[in-house]
């Protein structure tokens, strides 16, 4: 039974990965760019970056992404407060959600800082990987001294 259950997900993990390559290799083709008269691109992973290029420059999808966050950290907040069977799902989502937060905060202002000082991009991207992963690692030596 043990088997059958490591063979089931080793296949699913390579189906997965399968359909990530696939779709990595779909959204843009490598080879060459195909450009139209205006400067545009033809390929889909050209105009799916622009677009998020221009959505993470955009004030309104900043403002309704920070909204999205604060009414669903406080719909949580509500939901674990008020007690019933979704107390403990709204508290793990709280502390889930609060935690991602902070990473990213953590290593965006972690590489933001370190390249406004000067540095290369590799090298900023190395502080910041290099103060994840201290940061990860203390989190793993408290939880197996006080777990």
């Amino acid at each position: 039974m043990q088997s059958s259950t490591q063979l089931v997900s080793a296949g699913l993990m390579g189906v997965l990965l399968v359909a990530t390559v696939a779709a990595v290799v779909s959204f843009r083709d490598w080879r060459h760019d195909a450009t139209v008269p205006g400067g545009g691109s033809t390929t889909l992973g050209v105009r799916a970056y622009g677009a998020a290029g221009r959505a993470l420059h955009s004030q309104l999808v900043w403002i309704l992404g920070f909204l999205l966050l604060a009414f669903a950290l406080g719909g949580a907040v509500v939901l674990f407060v008020a007690g019933g069977p979704m107390s403990a799902d709204a508290g793990m989502t709280v502390a889930l959600v609060a935690g991602c937060v902070l990473l990213v905060f953590l290593g965006v202002g972690t590489y933001r800082t370190v390249r406004f000082r000067g540095r290369s991009s590799a090298g900023a991207a190395a502080v910041t990987a290099w103060t994840l992963g201290t940061l990860a690692l203390v989190a793993i030596v408290a939880n197996l001294l006080l777990g």
